[in-house]
This record gives C-alpha cells, structure tokens and sequence, in this order.
C-alpha cells in the first residue's frame, strides 16, 4: 500500500512539473487598442501572474478573471498545485502603439546606466522611442510597417538581471556592469536567467524558451562607445533545456543551437561614438561578408534580423547569428562536438589566440607548416591541416572589403579533425564581426600582415609559394571580373537583398537610436538626428554608384600589382615554343634538312623596343629557322605593340614573309578567353612576300621575332597550337551529328577541338 502511495505521489507531481497555464491569445505583435487573455489551468490548481517580467511565483497576483491589456504586457503564469509549482508561461503582446510612445521613464528602471570606462561618468539611460519621428505624420506610417517587417525577439526576465546597480555576481545588472574587454571587467560573463521568443515574421516564427542571457562583444560593452549592447543566448539546463531545438535559420539550416549571438551593430551605426561610423550606417556589412562567404562556396555563419524587446521595451534592429562553439562544428562539419577545433581571438586581457573549443595542436603545426611554405615539400604538408581554396575566397572577401579592422581581431578558425584516421579536415576561416568595411573604395588592406598565427601572417607565408600565389592569382581573376562573384552585379546582388530585408526596419531603428548622439551622449563629436531619408539613403548611393562599379577592378589592379607571378596556364596540348626547335637547315623548302643546332636569342620577360630580337637574331639568315609547318596557330602572350614575325626567307638576302601585329585586345587576333594573341599560320603561309609578290607556300619557316620600328614589346611565352586532327570519315550524316562529339561547320568530326565554332548534337558551341 504504501508503495503504490508512493507511486501515485510522484505521478502527481511529474504530472504538475509538465503542467502549464495556457493563454487564449498566441504572443505577438498587436496593432489593436485593447486584447483579452484568458489563463486556463489543470483542475484544482491556483494561477499567479506578473506582467513586468518577473518570474511570478506564490505571492504573485491570482488570477480570477479574463485581463484586459491596453498596452504592451509580458505576461508570465505558474500554476500552483500545494507545494508544486508548475513551468512557467510566457507570453510577449506587443502593441503597436505602446511602441510609438515609449518613453524614458519606464517604471521601476534606472535613470543611469553602468560607469564609462575610458572617460569619467555615467550613461544616462535612454529607453523611449524619438518622438520626433513617431510623431511625423510621413514617418510614422513607415515605422508601424517597419515593426511588421521582421521577426520579434523578445527577450524576458527579471528587471534587477538587466538593470540592478547592485555589485554583485548573482544580483547585479548585466546592463550596468557590462565587463568590457579594458578598465574595470567587473561583469564579465555575468550570465542572467530569461525566457526568450521568437515570432512572427515573413516566416512566421513561433518559438518560446528558457536560456540564460549575458552580454556579448568587445568594445560594444563599453558604456561610452555603445549604448546599444550585443547579447548571447546560453541554452542549459539550469535555465531551461540544454540545447535550443528549433529551424531559426529556416527549415533548410541547422536546427540545434548550445548559443547564439544576438548582434546589435556596433560598428558603422547610428548609436557609435564616432560621427564617420554614424555617417556610414547600412546595417548589412557585417552579414554581407558571412552570406557573400556562403554565396563563393564555403562554410559561414547564418544571420536573421530581428526587432528586440527587452521586458516589452524595443531595443532596436539586431541580427541573430549562430555562435562557433563545438556544436557549429558538428552541425556544419559533421563529426562529435570532440571532434571540433574553434580557434578564435580572446579579446578580454589582450588579444590573444586561444581554442575555444578543443586545442591549439593542429593550429600550431599549421601555422608552422604555413611558415616553411616556399618549400614545396611544406606546402603540400598543409593539405590535411588548411583547406587552401576556403583560404583564398576568405583573404579575397576581406581585401575586397577593405576590412580594416581585421585581422588582429574579428575571425574564427574552425576544424574537424579525426582521432581515429591519419587523414583530417584544413581550418576553414569564417567571417566574423565584418562592420568596418565598404569606406574608401580606394582601401587597400593586401600589406596588411599581423604575424604567422593570424590570417594575414599565414597569407604572406603562403605567397612565397609560387604555387600558391598562381592558385590565388587566378582565383581573384576569377571572382573579381565583371561576372565574377565577387563582381559588381553578384556584389550588389547580396547587397539589395539584405537591403529589402530590412529597408522598412530601418525606420524603427532610426526613431530607437538615431537621436542618442544628439539628445542623450555628445561624446567625441556632437551627433545629429539620424533618419532614414536624410543618412542611409546617401551612403547607400554612394555605395551603388561608387563604391561597387570601381571596387572589383580597383582590387584586382592591386593584386596584380602586388604579386609578382606568372598565372598563366596553357591547355595542355599547346606546344610551348622552346630554343632546341631552331636549326641551321641544308635549304629553305618544305624537304630541307637539319644540319645543326642553332643558339638563338632569347629574350622573354624584358620589355624591348623596335629593332631588338625577341628570339631569333639580327641577321635573319635564309637557312636558320624553326620549322612550324605541323603546327596550326602560333599563340603569343605579353603586352605591348609591335610584333614582327619574319619566317619563309628562301635564298640569301631575298624576299621574306612579314607578320605585324600588336600583342593587346586592339589586335584583330586577340583571344579574350586567355589574353593572347592566336595567330593563324596558314596567314603567313599564303600572304604576300615583303616586296609584294604573291606566293603561296606550303610550308612556314620561322626565320626571327623582332619589336617593328617604334613598337615596344614585353614577349612572356610562346606556344604553338598543333593543327586538328579530322576524321577521315568526311562528312557525316545529320543522323550521326547528334553523338555527343565535336564537327566542324562542314561537318567533320574534330576529335581535339580548339579555340572556335563547331556542332556538338546539332547544336553550335564555342569552345574557349
């Protein structure tokens, strides 16, 4: 009996412990005058309540009767069985003009904020909403639809967690002591228990949970610089459950989260404490960089604006980002969170590398491997240890960007290794904290070079490798031409679509924080009132008129310039023309002989003008030549004018063949595909002789290259094309045309196609 009293005990209270009120309405963003909330419990339970954010509990007010909200309430209810408390409910009603008129006093919280560090004083609170704009008769429409326009996060909890001046580790205010990266670190890491919610939105979010709340950032957390702080959300068990289970980033992305970044926009923002950043605010920087990284091919780091409340209060336009813990790395990686390495720069006490998750093993070979890199022998060591193509398209993001504060700080390394097996995955770099970007369309950050154990550092150690510097050559050739991704049209691409994300947002965010450098703290320069209209829109049109058309052509020139590399990369069946190909020959015809080798002069790689010899010599002796009959183009790289081709000189002092032309896309055998000039042999095979006799030969004797009179000529390399071979089959039927191969326009199979036009299944095709 006493057993199944027992039993019957613990059903009871497992049964109130997953017990909870429930609300008649869903959370939400309410534009109405006035809502009704019914709280329904289990039979024979007692309701209690708070609507100030507090976690109610016996003492709190009874619920007897439906309530009646005129204003914004965060409503929270346990049900109260005996002893046994259940879980608590929370829901966030946001009115819509509760919004528009809030003020500065809200009741219960401080006039002051915490002390300021690097200067004397204390912050003055602000908390209303610029009345100035809320009360403009054109721009209060656009701020009611701007609240509609994103998910709310409302983040709930007790106002002393956020607010309390108290000093102490366990009541004191995250908000007031913000432990700030210098001076007084009195805060740091101070973690607070919350409820938080996700709703709304396009993709209609309906998410409530326990976390644990704390503030996040560097010096985002000194109260002079910004007012506007970043947070982070611990799921553990002590606040709730351990993990955060739910498609924040959409159905598509990963769905398990141990923290995530709440990101306020420091940098380039209408709170900063610099008027320059105040001027700049776009808002987009930072996730441009980490969606342009996923947009190129690689691992980064997923974002979702959202409006936050804090206790009902709107705090401002934030952006959720997942944080790089071991969990990223399983969910992105794959693997066990053991298996992950996070490197990362620790900002608190100095910056300095530390592993925020596994160890600095691998990161240490890396870096030291990277270091020997102009050998060889170390730089194919870096394949299991540094994923090179991530590397590239990450250094590019960043240069491209001109991160200027970047790389002592502001980036993650993450790794996946795998104890069991010889063979792991190379660090990928993620971009991170990206807001100091897009100033001067002129920035150049190439020279940018902190030491071996960061980005920059590995970067230059990795250029002494020549092949490193070719794969990095052609990959920003690649990404930085016109319809490249990192091109103007794909640029503006991610750029108008983060824009049109928060583009009705934005108005929130200007009555919230736009008038905080005028009105509130006129520290270092005396701010204005920052709107939309009159702040964001031009610095977005300089952006799209300036910045992005010059931008992609600007960084290439700089890296080009930078490093000194030949990039080119012939197709494999081009012949490159080579010194042992010239002979002293027994005559000049088509049945001439070799006699013996012929030492010629070479002169690649120097810029020659008119008269000097590129190969060959002066002399142009009639029976010293190379003999390119079997060959089908002779193809010449370099720059410049004048390129004098002299072959076919049958007797002594006679009558020759002369090709000019110019080695620049002004020339009519210029190959924009390889940035050459392809020059037909069969021209110089058939063309008339220098003194205007007409002859046709059947072969082509290269007698000397020369610069013409008043040319100048850099000659890099030369190849030759060899001619196509033709099946022997002739002409095909147009039932056979449709075989996957290559035929000519008159309907030959080519069985190696060239540079040209052919039919592939019926259809003309360009082969580059």
């Amino acid at each position: 009996m006493k057993r199944l009293f027992l039993f019957l005990a613990v059903a009871i209270l497992a049964t109130n412990a997953t017990a909870q009120p429930k609300f008649s309405q869903p959370h939400g963003l309410y534009d109405v005058s006035s809502l009704s909330v019914t709280i329904t419990g289990t039979e024979g339970s007692v309701i209690r309540y708070t609507t100030d954010g507090s976690e109610p509990k016996a003492s709190s007010t009874k619920y007897t009767a439906p309530l009646t909200l005129k204003k914004t309430t965060i409503l929270r209810a346990v049900e109260i069985k005996g002893d046994s408390l259940s879980a608590i409910t929370t829901a966030s009603y946001i009115f819509t003009n509760s919004v528009l008129s809030q003020s500065n006093t809200p009741a219960g919280y401080p006039d002051t904020w915490g002390q300021y560090t690097q200067i004397n004083g204390t912050a003055k609170a602000d908390y209303e909403m610029d009345s100035e704009m809320t009360g403009d008769s054109k721009l209060r429409p656009k701020i009611i639809e701007g609240l509609k326009q994103l998910p709310i996060l409302s983040i709930v909890s007790d106002k002393d967690n956020f607010f309390s001046h108290e000093n102490d580790s366990v009541k004191g205010g995250i908000y007031i002591f913000t432990g700030p990266p210098v001076g007084d670190a009195t805060g740091h890491g101070w973690t607070r228990p919350a409820s938080i919610e996700l709703i709304g939105g396009p993709q209609a979010h309906d998410y409530t949970g326990g976390c644990g709340v704390r503030l996040h950032g560097g010096h985002g957390r000194l109260a002079e610089k910004n007012p506007k702080h970043s947070f982070r959300l611990v799921f553990k068990k002590e606040y709730g459950k351990k993990t955060m289970k739910y498609p924040v980033f959409g159905e598509d992305e990963t769905s398990q989260f141990d923290q995530l970044v709440v990101r306020c926009h420091f940098g380039n923002a209408w709170q900063h404490w610099a008027e320059d950043n105040r001027q700049r605010a776009q808002y987009t920087r930072d996730v441009w960089a980490r969606r342009m990284q996923r947009k190129m091919g690689h691992t980064s780091v997923n974002a979702l604006y959202v409006h936050l409340f804090i206790n009902g209060m709107y705090w401002g336009l934030y952006n959720i980002a997942e944080r790089v813990d071991d969990q990223y790395g399983k969910d992105h990686l794959g693997g066990k969170k053991s298996d992950i390495d996070v490197i990362k720069i620790e900002e608190d006490g100095g910056n300095h590398i530390e592993a925020s998750e596994g160890d600095l093993t691998a990161w240490q070979l890396m870096t030291e491997t990277a270091a020997k890199a102009a050998d060889d022998k170390y730089y194919a060591a870096l394949d299991t240890l540094l994923d090179i193509n991530s590397f590239i398209d990450y250094m590019l993001i960043n240069q491209y960007a001109g991160n200027t504060d970047w790389d002592h700080h502001n980036w993650y390394a993450l790794r996946r290794h795998n104890n069991d097996s010889t063979v792991s995955e190379g660090f990928r770099f993620l971009c991170w904290d990206s807001e100091l970007i897009f100033g001067n369309q002129w920035e150049n950050v190439l020279g940018t070079n902190n030491g071996s154990q960061f980005p920059t550092g590995i970067f230059h150690n990795l250029l002494q490798n020549e092949k490193f510097a070719r794969k990095y050559v052609r990959r920003a050739k690649e990404v930085l031409g016109d319809d490249g991704l990192l091109g103007e049209t794909s640029v503006v691409q991610v750029w108008d679509s983060l824009y049109n994300t928060i583009d009705k947002a934005l108005y929130d965010e200007a009555a919230r924080w736009g008038d905080y450098r005028r009105d509130v703290h006129r520290w270092q320069s005396g701010g204005q009132l920052y709107t939309v209209d009159d702040f964001y829109i031009p610095e977005r049109n300089r952006l799209l008129n300036d910045y992005f058309p010059n931008r992609s052509a600007k960084v290439l020139n700089d890296i080009l310039s930078y490093v000194n590399v030949d990039d080119f990369e012939a197709p494999e069946e081009w012949v490159p023309l080579s010194p042992d190909m010239f002979y002293v020959w027994n005559g000049t015809g088509a049945d001439a002989q070799t006699v013996t080798a012929w030492n010629v002069d070479w002169n690649f790689g120097r810029s020659l003008s008119g008269g000097n010899v590129v190969v060959g010599s002066n002399s142009v002796t009639y029976n010293q030549f190379a003999d390119l009959s079997q060959y089908d183009r002779l193809v010449v790289r370099g720059s410049g004018s004048g390129l004098r081709i002299i072959a076919n000189r049958l007797v002594d002092h006679g009558e020759y063949k002369q090709f000019i032309t110019d080695v620049n896309e002004w020339s009519p055998y210029w190959d924009t595909a390889y940035g050459v000039v392809s020059i037909p042999l069969d021209e110089i095979a058939t063309m008339d002789d220098n003194k205007g006799n007409k002859r046709v030969d059947s072969f082509v004797h290269m007698n000397t290259i020369k610069v013409n009179s008043g040319g100048q000529l850099t000659v890099k390399g030369i190849y030759l094309v060899p001619k196509q071979e033709i099946s022997s089959v002739g002409i095909v039927s147009s039932e056979r045309i449709h075989d996957n191969s290559f035929y000519n326009m008159n309907g030959q199979l080519v069985k190696q196609p060239r540079t040209g036009i052919y039919i592939k299944n019926g259809k003309k095709v360009v082969v580059k």
